[in-house]
């Protein structure tokens, strides 16, 4: 896996919100896709609020990544899991050390 993503998810489950930051793009782009909504959050401060909110909606979440593959141009797809059975498989953009973009696909924990 990117290192820069192993740190990325090692922050996000011990909410080291300071690691977490400096590991986003000022100018990152998070498109979340779920079955009945698209929503698309632009910039490292909307990004940091709407999964500050996200966890604190739900403060035991945490997940752990069950595959992980990546290209040589910095693109990196994940398959991840939360302790609710939830999964997403997410795409990144890495460039210089930081997310510059990340397409969540959140499939709930129908996923066959």
């Amino acid at each position: 896996m990117d290192s820069v993503l192993a740190e990325l998810f090692v922050a996000e489950n011990a909410r080291d919100w300071a690691t977490f930051h400096a590991l986003l793009h000022s100018e990152v782009e998070w498109t979340l896709i779920g079955p009945d909504a698209t929503a698309v959050v632009l910039g490292r401060s909307a990004y940091m609020d709407r999964i500050l909110a996200a966890y604190e909606s739900a403060p035991g979440a945490r997940f752990s990544v069950r595959r992980s593959l990546r290209n040589e141009a910095g693109m990196v797809v994940t398959e991840l899991i939360d302790n609710h059975g939830d999964v997403s498989i997410d795409v990144f953009d890495v460039r210089d050390g930081q997310v510059r973009r990340q397409w969540e696909f959140l499939l709930g924990s129908t996923v066959r």
